[in-house]
């Protein structure tokens, strides 16, 4: 690869984590918006209503406002890739406000912190992903800082208090690491697929389902003020965070992504001291400085490092992948259009050249032969 190829893809990969860095960023009061909500009495159900259609309307606001290129007929060609970013997503939307609500929230936020591991376990297996040696070292520390700071919790024992939330809270972790990956490929097979739309679509259908299982009046019933406005701000900032989840693993992988993410799990307990005072243990506050610089360090040395041996070019989807196999269609698609007219134009340039070729050697050969006498 050359220093100019290098330095293209290392600015592309610095998009990608920008992208996520402020995605996480605007989604940190989450926790806070929500326990507000709930605090206004409002219905889990009520909440996923309101959140998941203001979640939709973001996405479309941003695709309609930077992705107006993307055709809806990519949609027609990939339906299976476009049913799978709707399903995690919607898991990821409807399972994580439950898990909130059947388990203790520290143990769904670790639970839920885990998604980079799967990212990466995915995208080995799925798309051919190959981690930066850095890359996984900070994976692997960042996980234990994890376990650092909910360790209280797990002294405590409340791991398997609430079973069913814990496998909310896990099956979120997973769904979203489905997602992740499933933007990735899609941003390689089918660069004019939107993938925001594709989800924003799926987020407004999941509302609709909402108020046709359950009734109509358990949704809209018992309503107030200060329920609502949480529950919309509450869906504006995770909807940020979706975005940049729809967006940022065309530029770096889903365990990149990934690792951005875990600042959430950092910031949020402060944020619930700034709002209810309530002091974090010691545990998460070294466990988090030790995420951020963990996060901080891998950020420094992927910037400075020039094209070793683990560069981004082998980060990137090989031609042929397991998940091309499992829905037998050739990896290698034109990029774009320009990369159609392209070829169309070289075949054109071929077919010419072929005319001309046998026009020429024609004209050097005589006219018909004289006919022999009748």
């Amino acid at each position: 690869m050359s220093a100019h190829q290098d330095q293209n893809q290392k600015e592309e990969q610095r998009k990608g984590v920008v992208m996520m860095l402020v995605g996480v960023l605007i989604t940190t009061p989450d926790a806070v918006l929500l326990r507000w909500a709930q605090a206004c009495e409002m219905a889990t159900v009520s909440i996923l209503f309101f959140k998941l259609l203001i979640i939709a309307m973001v996405m479309l606001v941003y695709a309609l406002a930077y992705e107006e290129g993307k055709r809806l007929r990519a949609i027609r060609r990939r339906p299976w890739l476009c049913v799978a970013l709707g399903a995690s997503t919607t898991c990821v939307s409807i399972l994580l406000t439950y898990a909130f609500e059947y388990t203790q929230t520290a143990v769904a936020v670790m639970l839920f912190s885990l998604h980079p591991l799967w990212s990466g376990i995915f995208g080995w297996i799925f798309l051919g992903d190959v981690l930066p040696r850095k890359t996984v070292g900070a994976l692997g520390l960042a996980i234990l800082a994890l376990i650092l700071m909910f360790f209280p919790e797990l002294r405590r024992g409340s791991f398997g208090a609430g079973t069913l939330g814990d496998a909310m809270a896990l099956l979120t972790s997973l769904s979203l690491s489905a997602y992740l990956c499933f933007a990735r490929y899609a941003s390689k097979v089918e660069p004019e697929l939107s993938v925001p739309t594709v989800s924003s679509l799926a987020l407004i259908a999941a509302s609709v389902a909402l108020v046709a299982v359950s009734r109509s009046t358990v949704v809209f019933d018992g309503l107030t003020t200060n329920g609502i406005v949480a529950t919309v701000l509450d869906g504006v900032v995770v909807g940020a965070v979706n975005v940049a989840n729809a967006c940022a693993p065309k530029y770096a992988t889903a365990t990149q992504v990934g690792l951005i993410s875990l600042i959430e799990a950092v910031l949020s307990p402060f944020w619930v001291y700034l709002v209810y005072k309530e002091v974090p243990d010691l545990y998460t506050i070294i466990g988090g400085i030790f995420i951020i610089i963990i996060l901080a360090g891998h950020e420094l040395i992927a910037t400075s490092s020039p094209g070793d041996d683990d560069d981004l070019d082998k980060q990137l989807p090989p031609v042929s992948s397991p998940l091309d196999k499992l829905v037998h269609r050739p990896s290698r698609l034109p990029s774009s259009s320009s990369d159609s007219d392209q070829g169309a134009s070289t075949l054109e340039q071929g077919a010419s050249s072929t005319l001309e070729q046998a026009a020429s050697s024609t004209l050097d050969q005589p006219l018909l032969a004289a006919r022999p006498p009748q």
